[in-house]
């Protein structure tokens, strides 16, 4: 373990579906690809809203609940937060937070049905990023990096409709002739 890492234990899940820990001061900390009940050894990343954002470095007591990730991007690409959960939680989870948005509205009392999931491979949206390469290089498709900003160029998605995902290279083509793309899109 790297000795500037700090041990944290994650109690819940943020919005955004980062791991919720509280740093020893008592501030929040956001731990992605993180579930509660996790102790993990973490890096401190810096500032985020009105708490800090932690690196997981290590799963010192893994979830229960938490199985390998489908997709080989996971754990850079910034498109899917919670690939790591199991089925049942993870819709649980996702049905709870629109219960507490309802209440939060005025819709206590409101009846709300279990999850429906999309199967694997079936997605027919997404919002793609692109990106010209500095080097003249062709355009990176895909989706932007967890971190940082960068487009993610993408052969494959586990998410994505297959068809949708065949396109990428001709779409990459058609744009690398496109002079009006000059940086991103």
């Amino acid at each position: 373990m790297n000795p500037d890492a700090m041990e944290l234990a994650v109690t819940a899940l943020g919005a955004a579906g980062d791991g919720l820990a509280r740093l020893p001061g008592g501030g929040p900390c956001f731990v992605p690809r993180s579930l509660p009940g996790e102790t993990l050894a973490v890096r401190d990343m810096g500032k985020r809203g009105g708490g800090r954002l932690a690196e997981p470095e290590a799963v010192l007591r893994a979830s229960p609940d938490r199985v390998g990730p489908p997709c080989p991007h996971f754990a850079a690409c910034g498109g899917c937060a919670l690939q790591h959960w199991a089925d049942a939680p993870y819709a649980e989870w996702k049905r709870g937070k629109l219960v507490e948005a309802l209440s939060r509205a005025g819709f206590a009392e409101v009846s709300v049905a279990p999850l429906v999931r999309t199967a694997p491979r079936a997605r027919r949206r997404a919002d793609l990023a692109l990106r010209r390469r500095p080097d003249g290089g062709g355009v990176a498709l895909g989706f932007h990096a967890r971190v940082g900003g960068t487009v993610l160029d993408l052969q494959t998605c586990e998410v994505l409709d297959p068809r949708l995902v065949a396109l990428f290279d001709p779409l990459r083509d058609l744009l690398r002739g496109l002079p009006a793309l000059r940086r991103e899109g």
